[in-house]
């Protein structure tokens, strides 16, 4: 399986970010607290629903200055290359709702909520052109 494209919407610490791998392997460096470690907890909690260091009660919430911020989508989105050649796309959604006043919260849902859902599904036919080459080809020496 090779990744395609990585899609972050409020993860952890990015707001937005957009990783075009088109099937290449990848090094991901940089200083401290740059993202590094988020775009890997992106990609496992993307594939497993857990974080890249398997944490219980982990959720990928966003911090600003005073704390956590609410009322907030995260989401991670991968395309993927299968083996057989099949391009699919999974999206993991992870809504949290909650604040210091109970009146703030939607009434429909009780205390504060977690939402999370996995969807898959195959991606247009647009999106399934083979890059020239594959991680397969570029892990030959």
């Amino acid at each position: 399986m090779e990744l395609l494209t990585l899609s972050l919407e409020n993860f952890q610490g990015l707001k937005h970010e957009e990783i075009q791998l088109d099937g290449h392997s990848a090094s991901i460096y940089g200083r401290n607290a740059s993202g590094k470690t988020t775009i890997f907890n992106a990609i496992t909690w993307l594939l497993f629903g857990k974080p890249s260091t398997w944490a219980k009660n982990w959720d990928p919430k966003t911090k600003g200055p005073n704390g956590d911020l609410h009322n907030l989508e995260h989401s991670a989105t991968g395309t993927f290359r299968l083996d057989d050649g099949q391009t699919v796309i999974l999206k993991r959604l992870s809504t949290r709702f909650g604040s210091a006043s109970a009146a703030a919260r939607p009434r429909s849902i009780p205390g504060i909520p977690l939402t999370i859902r996995l969807t898959a599904f195959p991606a247009k036919k647009k999106s399934t052109r083979r890059p020239s080459r594959s991680i397969a080809a570029a892990r030959k020496p």
